[in-house]
Parts: C-alpha cells; sequence; structure tokens
C-alpha cells in the first residue's frame, strides 16, 4: 500500500511539472507570436508614408479641382491651336505675357486650360474648362510632367501654349476610357488666373 502512495505521488508530481512546463512554454509563445507578427516597416512604406503626408497636407492647403464660385461668365475663349506634329522637346510660347506674380515649381495655381492631340489638334475629352468658364486649381505638381514644367515662369493674367512631348505627357499609359491615344504628344493653351505659394 505505501509503495502504490509513493507510485501516485511521484506521477502527480510528475504531471504537475509537465503541466507547469507546458504552461510556461506555452505562455512564451503566446507571448511571443504577437510581437513576431507585428510587422516592420521598411524603408520603401517609410517614404511612403511620409510623401502621402506630404502630398496630404499639400491638398489640405491647395484642394485640387474645379472653383465654381468663380465661373467667369462669359466664358473666355482659347486661343486656336492647330496640329503641330511630332514633338521632339518641351516647348512654351506666350501668347500674352501677364503681369501679376510668377509661377514656380510646387505653387498653388488657379487656371485655364485647352488641350489638344498634337498629331491633328483634336481636342481629347476632359481637355478643356475653358468652356465651362470654370477654373480649375491645383499644384503645378499635380499635373503631368510637361505641362507642370510648362507652367513655371508664367505671370498671372498671362497665356501661353505648352507643346508636350508624349514621355512628359501620358505616355504609354494614357487615362483608361479617355480618347488620348498612347504615345501622343499635347498641346495645351493655359491661361493662369491666380497663384498661391507654399
Amino acid at each position: 500500500m505505501a509503495a502504490s502512495t509513493s507510485q501516485t505521488q511521484r506521477l502527480i508530481i510528475w504531471i504537475i511539472a509537465v503541466v507547469m512546463t507546458v504552461g510556461t512554454i506555452g505562455s512564451f509563445f503566446i507571448f511571443m507570436l504577437p510581437q513576431a507578427n507585428t510587422p516592420v516597416k521598411t524603408d520603401t512604406q517609410k517614404e511612403y508614408e511620409r510623401q502621402l503626408a506630404e502630398y496630404q497636407k499639400e491638398q489640405a492647403t491647395c484642394p485640387s479641382g474645379p472653383i465654381q464660385d468663380k465661373k467667369v461668365d462669359p466664358a473666355p475663349t482659347p486661343a486656336t491651336v492647330e496640329a503641330a506634329g511630332d514633338i521632339k522637346d518641351l516647348k512654351t510660347e506666350d501668347i500674352t505675357v501677364g503681369d501679376g506674380a510668377t509661377v514656380k515649381s510646387g505653387d498653388c495655381v488657379e487656371l485655364f486650360y485647352h488641350g489638344v492631340l498634337a498629331a491633328d489638334a483634336k481636342a481629347f475629352q476632359g481637355g478643356d474648362n475653358y468652356a465651362e468658364g470654370i477654373p480649375y486649381r491645383s499644384r503645378t505638381t499635380g499635373f503631368v510632367p510637361g505641362f507642370a514644367e510648362g507652367l513655371v515662369g508664367m505671370k498671372i493674367g498671362g497665356e501661353r501654349k505648352i507643346f508636350i512631348p508624349s514621355e512628359k505627357a501620358y505616355g504609354a499609359n494614357p487615362p483608361e476610357g479617355g480618347d488620348i491615344p498612347a504615345n501622343a504628344d499635347l498641346v495645351f493653351v493655359v491661361k493662369v488666373i491666380g497663384i498661391y505659394t507654399k
């Protein structure tokens, strides 16, 4: 009977030891798993988040889009744009030189624009806001690169033609559902009516 009790006690001690060991190891893994699953941000993710925050800050101070309450009546008429054929380099041609502040890269601008395909001077969908007489506001950096570069140096009240080679427009990836073909050179007439610096 004493031997049986001793064996039972040893068995109980072993069971308690095993339960405590499993419990300790289990607790360790439960503690470690959430930390192991916590994503570590890469430099690329951090840079993306920084750029997103900067963009959101800029948007807050320069909300992009049509400015309904500045509608001009009657609507202004853009200068005539003729077919320009192949455009090799970005080029600008002032129609009227303004007399106000000068556009710098990154400025918030209000403007009218009229865009055509350089090949045949055909206006493309969404490429005109002269007709509505409703100005558009955006940072210069919100436009395709050639448009943004072509704005720099304009003065308020000025009107300019901007000749944009495909690689500085939409290149091989034009907007979906639009009528701008891939690798199309573009020409815009732009009139700046307001500038808000950074």
